[in-house]
């Protein structure tokens, strides 16, 4: 018998992602979100959820088996914003 906690109830796919990404030993981080697509056996592309990047602002960089995207955007502050979690 199971027994489930009354505040849980729904949160079933968050908590199984969080304890994926507690035990995992890679370093990576899987966000932004991201499609991975297999165009043929030895090509694929990526497409990522950047809103508020310039294709220029963006680096990709591969180093072996590694593939690294990574990006800068200067900070705009804007008047009365207390947390940004959008770019504008």
């Amino acid at each position: 018998m199971e027994r489930h906690l009354s505040f849980a109830v729904g949160f079933d796919r968050t908590f199984d992602a969080l304890s994926i990404m507690a035990n995992s030993k890679s370093q990576s981080i899987n966000y932004p979100p991201y499609n991975i697509r297999k165009v043929s056996d030895e090509k694929y592309t990526i497409e990522l959820a950047i809103a508020g990047f310039d294709e220029e602002d963006i680096d990709v960089e591969v180093q072996g088996e590694t593939l690294t995207i990574s990006g800068k955007r200067p900070n705009e502050a804007s008047e009365g914003l207390l947390h940004q979690g959008l770019g504008c």
